[in-house]
């Protein structure tokens, strides 16, 4: 009994000295902040899958913000990796139909990346001016063009633009369009090829 008497009053000490600083979270708390929204997936020509999360770390400090976004891409036979970090995420991947091509917008970018390549690098496709902010979800059309939304101007319109995609070889492309432009306080809800 003695003998179990010091073994409880030694990992009593032990666990004393090793409790976390009061302004920590615990393991439990940081979870509860963390989530994962944005899945997508694509069903590639060589019999691969796809997929694609958006990650949002949990808080490391009572009181602070979220501590980031991690955009992923996996393939089923692979360990998930991630393509880009930072709070400037606007939403997740969109696969080409071939699932070979992926992009995703930034606050202020579009982005896209390869599949076929081991390492997912990914190439800003480019940067929007000044007042612009990206509108709803980019879209494929074919494995050649991507439409998006832009709003922007003065008064505030949403405009859709298309832009085909990088090749190695070739400068940025510039975007094309607007192709539509939603008048008298309308809004792009969606497009599709």
């Amino acid at each position: 009994v003695e003998f179990l008497n010091e073994q409880i009053a030694s990992n009593q000490n032990h666990f004393q000295r090793t409790t976390m600083p009061e302004e920590q979270l615990t393991a439990a708390e940081v979870r509860q902040h963390a989530k994962a929204c944005y899945f997508s997936a694509a069903f590639c020509d060589d019999q691969e899958v796809h997929l694609s999360w958006v990650q949002t770390r949990g808080k490391v400090e009572k009181g602070g913000g979220d501590s980031g976004k991690d955009l992923v891409v996996m393939k089923r036979s692979g360990f998930p990796r991630i393509v880009t970090r930072g709070e400037d995420l606007v939403g997740g991947v969109v696969f080409s139909p071939s699932g070979r091509l992926f992009c995703f917008q930034k606050k202020d970018s579009l982005v896209w990346g390869c599949t076929t390549d081991g390492d997912l690098s990914t190439t800003c496709w480019f940067t929007l001016g000044a007042g612009e902010g990206f509108t709803g979800s980019p879209v494929w059309v074919g494995e050649d063009v991507v439409l998006f939304g832009v709003s922007s101007g003065e008064p505030k319109r949403d405009r859709l633009f298309f832009s085909p995609p990088l090749r190695d070889s070739q400068p940025p492309p510039t975007r094309t369009g607007p192709i539509f432009t939603a008048e008298r306080g309308g809004a792009l809800m969606g497009w599709g090829a």
